[in-house]
């Protein structure tokens, strides 16, 4: 049911970016843009475990948040949203570490006419993100749950790609990298945005604390 609520949430979010953000193209244009989102919402964001989004609901609902249709309507939205922050953030990554494959089949960039343009296309998600949360009306904290994820994981591929020889591979250094890149927006922004939703804000930081060990436990498998 929670997976069929994300499925459902991502389709719709798809038809709202092929109708919204092509209303200023003139007709050729506007098939262009529509074939375009739709390979790039099929190839990388449908399809996959949606663990982030899935945790996401499955703590509104142990938190006891209300579970109406039109709450767990914005509820699932919220959750979709995450789905293609992920999808954005492993179409840069995979442009910026020369990626080949990615869940099984070409990254995005790989694929015949896409290239270095890629990078834009995540960007598309990215905005799609932030249309998505403010036309579902959500809070300004849960919005700045979305950028504080965005922030806290640029500064994971920072440090990342700044990790280049054996002086450089510390304990320290893996533990931020993961915390930045893997325990923050994996574990933690879904927790933090669920206490949000259900109005617990006193639980956010004994979340982050188990959500960044959940992190590191994940990271080292």
């Amino acid at each position: 049911m929670c997976r069929k609520q994300i499925v459902d949430a991502i389709e719709g979010i798809k038809r709202i970016a092929m109708q919204k953000f092509v209303a200023s193209l003139q007709e050729r244009e506007t098939k262009c843009m529509r074939d375009r989102i739709d390979k790039l919402f099929n190839h990388s964001v449908c399809g996959g475990k949606y663990k982030r989004s899935m945790l996401l609901i499955e703590a509104y609902k142990a938190l006891g948040g209300r579970q109406d249709e039109e709450r767990m309507k914005m509820v699932a939205n919220t959750a979709a949203c995450l789905e293609l922050l992920q999808s954005f953030f492993l179409i840069e990554d995979d442009v910026m570490d020369e990626g080949v494959s990615r869940r099984g089949k070409p990254c995005w960039h790989r694929l015949e006419g896409i290239g270095i343009n890629g990078i834009n296309d995540g960007l598309l998600l990215d905005c799609m993100v932030s249309y998505v949360l403010r036309s579902n009306r959500v809070s300004a904290e849960v919005r700045d749950a979305f950028d504080e994820a965005r922030r806290v994981t640029v500064l994971g591929q920072i440090l990342d790609g700044d990790t280049k020889g054996v002086e450089d591979c510390t304990w320290q250094r893996h533990r931020t990298i993961t915390q930045h890149k893997t325990s923050h927006y994996t574990y933690f922004t879904p927790l933090q945005i669920a206490a949000l939703l259900t109005a617990q804000p006193l639980i956010i930081e004994p979340l982050k604390r188990v959500a960044y060990q959940l992190g590191y436990l994940f990271q080292s498998k």
